[in-house]
């Protein structure tokens, strides 16, 4: 089985590991291909910080059809299991069972967990009646374990394929050539720039321009990022 540790120390033996800020720059699917590991195993990670539907949809995205994704955490006021489970199905919806969820004794936790520990765990049937119930322990750990039905890859989808979307006034065109510049300095194997404002039309497959000049007055910024067709209804 392929396992990816995701915790904010190493906590599984033999497994992948990845480690980041948990920010807002949280991005370990920019190192490891989505839909690819059995095991995604997570501890300490979340109800750490605001982060937190970041580090379940990168955790989500890294698990393969079928695998399975393991959260031990402390509840905080920021995470117990009742916002937890809107947090998912805000991001899932039906993706995924729960498979388990309950109190974890703090005897139970240690410095490190096997890969054979975590495959039991994984072979477990989904309960029923899921416990929300949090420890009494203020150390106490919960452990949420989730099975993903369906993948989650875009077919075609890569890490090397990139869309840059540029909106201006026409003011500053010096500016935006300068953009330009750069992305292409970056060697990008696949990439289109589309660019939505007052600008002009270039002669490069991979430059899209998009008119628009309604309300540059006001700055209409909102409206050129949402801008898709003529047709467009936004």
């Amino acid at each position: 089985m392929k396992m990816l540790d995701l915790s904010s120390k190493p906590r599984v033996i033999g497994a992948d590991y990845y480690t980041a800020p948990f920010n807002q720059l949280y991005h370990p699917t920019g190192q490891y291909r989505g839909d690819t590991y059995d095991i995604v195993y997570m501890r300490d990670a979340l109800g750490a910080t605001k982060f937190d539907p970041i580090l379940l949809k990168e955790s989500f995205f890294l698990a393969t059809k079928g695998g399975y994704v393991i959260f031990d955490y402390r509840p905080t006021a920021g995470l117990d299991f009742t916002k937890l489970e809107t947090l998912l199905w805000w991001l899932w919806q039906k993706r995924y069972d729960i498979v388990s969820h309950g109190a974890l004794p703090t005897r139970r936790i240690q410095k490190s967990i096997s890969r054979q520990e975590l495959c039991d765990l994984a072979s477990q049937s989904p309960n029923q009646e899921v416990s929300t119930r949090v420890p009494t322990s203020d150390r106490g750990y919960m452990r949420c374990i989730l099975k993903k039905n369906t993948s989650t890859a875009i077919p075609g989808d890569s890490i090397q394929k990139w869309t840059f979307g540029i909106i201006t006034n026409g003011v500053r065109l010096d500016l935006i050539e300068e953009i330009i510049t750069s992305i292409k300095q970056q060697k990008i194997p696949y990439y289109e720039i589309i660019i939505c404002g007052n600008y002009h039309d270039r002669d490069e497959h991979n430059i899209h321009y998009v008119p628009f000049t309604q309300r540059d007055d006001l700055g209409w910024i909102s409206r050129k990022k949402k801008y898709h067709s003529p047709d467009s209804k936004i």
